[in-house]
């Protein structure tokens, strides 16, 4: 039994360009949620709701935006890594069937 292997060189590609594109938009997101947070305690909205939305936008948003940048940037890092994998096996196994 015999299983062919393929990628689409153009395709993985692509999603590893989405996957840094988005790691760099969800890190600017997490740098706006704590522009929010600094707005919020310096008086837009003042009281303990102020400080609820202060608190949740810089303590537990951001950083969880933060986390999947960087979950996002680490598997465009992987499917580079796949794509040359792939092309190193290629290579190999032309050389010894080719």
């Amino acid at each position: 039994m015999t299983t062919d292997i393929q990628m689409d060189y153009d395709d993985a590609e692509k999603m590893a360009t989405i996957l840094k594109q988005a790691s760099e938009e969800l890190r600017e997101l997490s740098s706006i949620t704590r522009q929010w947070s600094t707005a919020l305690r310096e008086g837009a909205l003042l009281g303990d709701a102020g400080e609820a939305l202060a608190s949740a936008f810089g303590s537990t948003l951001s950083p969880r935006v933060l986390s999947l940048s960087e979950k996002a940037a680490e598997m465009g890092q992987d499917v580079l890594a796949a794509i040359e994998a792939f092309k190193a096996a290629t290579t190999e196994a032309k050389g010894r069937f080719g």
